[in-house]
């Protein structure tokens, strides 16, 4: 999963102060899902500066077929430049909803490890190929000579 946020950077008027002036900013972000392997699990944190975008990353692997619901948290974190003390803003709880389904009936693991066994297995034979069309040139090759 990803999410990206860009954070505006409009004209300000002279003499009004932004955001950025007294705090540093900070877009946390935290996935919730029960039943799934989400990674990173903890809130993750990146600083948030006028006009530029921050994304955030998540792997999710679901421990059985079916459906999965869960909260995709985002907060907005004020450092004070001043030394005070940070606040934190929830600015969304998205529900979120994913659904996992089998390969042939196999769970997710099983498929996974057939997959790396078929990476295995057609490697020794293209491997094996490569090895054959390499002597038959060098033979022609030698013959050449």
């Amino acid at each position: 999963m990803r999410l990206t946020l860009e954070a505006g950077d409009q004209a300000q008027a002279p003499g009004i102060p932004t955001i950025y002036d007294n705090d540093d900013v900070l877009a946390e972000a935290r996935l919730e899902m029960a039943g799934m392997g989400v990674r990173p699990a903890d809130t993750v944190s990146e600083p948030l500066l006028p006009g530029q975008r921050v994304t955030f990353f998540w792997s999710v692997h679901p421990s059985q077929v079916g459906r999965f619901t869960g909260t995709l948290w985002f907060y907005l974190r004020f450092v004070p430049k001043n030394g005070g003390p940070e606040r934190r803003q929830a600015i969304l709880a998205q529900n979120i909803e994913i659904e996992s389904s089998a390969l042939f009936g196999l769970q997710a693991e099983t498929a996974r490890w057939l997959g790396l066994a078929g990476i295995f297995i057609s490697s020794l034979f293209g491997f094996s190929f490569f090895i054959g069309a390499f002597k038959w040139l060098w033979k022609k090759m030698r013959r050449g000579v």
